[in-house]
């Protein structure tokens, strides 16, 4: 309870506690004949004032210099002393004092139109000083219908700095409606947007997937896309790299599995068929790895989770098919290869080009880019590699170029390129 407190601001609050009930006192008992009033004519002696001639005084400059406003300083206090004993943190404390600045001198303005001929104090009026000069400020230069507006609009303004929205809260929970059914009525228009905007095309209402192709010179010759073909050709059969295809990486996972079956399976034949010595090795280790002994508590717990599993093996449910969702695209894995392998190509040459001796050791593809894995030569600075990744991008003739440095788990640097042809995965692949 008292984790959060500072005795500092606990103390200042108090203050503003008390201050607030000193003027309060000083303002309702104000009698305009105290000094330094000049009503009553000699000056009185005695004062008659609660809280006696520096109340009087307090209730004489305020209400002289604001009018009614002089309530408003107090109840801002007041509000002040309370938030502070709440440890309520109040943000941009200046825009809030400019505001609350702003609302004091609009209120003043308006209490002078509205009230002219009373007067809370002294005979300035109902706004004081300040209401009196705002008055005839706007008067003057906008009239009475004008000057009402203008009023009311920094009025409204000054609350909003200095209260963040919290007049128009109060001012939503004490309508016809209420704040439950402004609220509710939020909540609802929400729900509908929600709604309306949460609506996205599925793959049924989709076209098919935009390709990023890229374009073709018509005026080049049969003989020019001829021999490019065959360079490519040319390019792939020179370099001996290892593509990771999606295929690929679908097939290596089976083959991991069918090893985990056989080493286990190897692995219970040898704990069953060993000497002597590894027996008495196992024994020690299964003493020293004894689990403990289970409470009556972990039994239960057991029991409740057995249950549990009865229950749920004796719910016949059947699994929706997966031929409801669209089947995945086909995708040509070789002619994509053929394409890494020809931007590995290049790659090379482009670092050849600036110095660098880099060669290509691993090439992962996936439905939207493709990793290159780079080894680096002995001595080369990691920062130069990556200071080259807008050069990369135009030599490849692709928007932009990401190099990861390093891999994890790896001694190799990684360089995303974009596919030319982007693919779409299915949910149902």
């Amino acid at each position: 309870m008292f984790d959060n407190r500072s005795l500092k601001l606990d103390l200042f609050a108090l203050a503003l506690l008390a201050l607030g009930a000193f003027l309060a006192t000083s303002l309702v008992t104000y009698d305009s004949g105290d000094p330094p009033g000049t009503l009553v004519y000699p000056p009185r002696a005695e004062f008659h004032n609660a809280c006696g001639p520096i109340g009087a005084y307090a209730a004489h400059v305020l209400f002289a210099g604001v009018g009614f406003g002089a309530f408003y300083v107090l109840g801002s206090l007041t509000t002040i002393a309370v938030l502070l004993l709440k440890r309520r943190e109040m943000d941009q404390p200046v825009l809030r004092g400019v505001g609350w600045a702003v609302s004091l001198a609009a209120l003043s303005t308006l209490a002078a139109m509205l009230m002219p001929r009373i007067s809370p104090g002294p005979e300035v009026g109902a706004g004081g000083y300040l209401g009196a000069m705002g008055y005839a400020v706007l008067e003057s230069n906008f009239a009475m219908a004008g000057a009402y507006i203008l009023a009311l609009s920094v009025l409204l303004a000054g609350m909003l700095l200095c209260t963040d929205y919290l007049l128009i809260r109060f001012a939503a929970k004490t309508t016809i409606v209420g704040g439950a059914g402004l609220i509710q009525l939020g909540k609802a228009g929400q729900q509908l947007a929600t709604r309306a905007t949460a609506h996205k095309r599925t793959d049924l209402e989709a076209g098919p997937p935009p390709t990023n192709a890229t374009a073709i010179d018509t005026d080049e010759s049969d003989a020019d896309e001829v021999e490019e073909s065959a360079e490519r050709e040319k390019d792939a059969e020179e370099i001996g790299l290892k593509v990771r295809t999606p295929s690929s990486k679908a097939q290596d996972a089976d083959e991991q599995a069918g090893a985990g079956e056989i080493t286990d399976a190897t692995s219970e034949d040898s704990a069953g068929g060993g000497d002597a010595g590894d027996a008495e090795a196992l024994r020690i280790k299964n003493r020293r790895t004894k689990e403990p002994k289970k409470t009556e508590r972990d039994e239960v717990i057991e029991q409740l989770d057995a249950a549990e599993s009865q229950v749920v093996e004796q719910i016949d449910y059947t699994l929706p098919p997966l031929d409801l969702l669209l089947p995945a695209d086909d995708v040509s894995y070789e002619e994509n290869e053929k394409e890494v392998r020809r931007k590995a190509k290049i790659l090379e040459k482009t670092f050849q080009n600036f110095g660098f001796n880099v060669k290509v050791v691993e090439i992962e593809t996936g439905p939207v880019i493709a990793q290159f894995e780079v080894e680096l030569e002995a001595g080369l600075r990691l920062s130069k590699i990556t200071g080259l990744a807008d050069d990369l991008a135009i030599a490849l003739r692709v928007p932009s170029v990401r190099i990861v440095a390093p891999i994890p788990g790896k001694n190799t640097v990684g360089i995303e390129v974009p596919n030319e042809n982007r693919q779409l995965v299915r949910l149902r692949e």
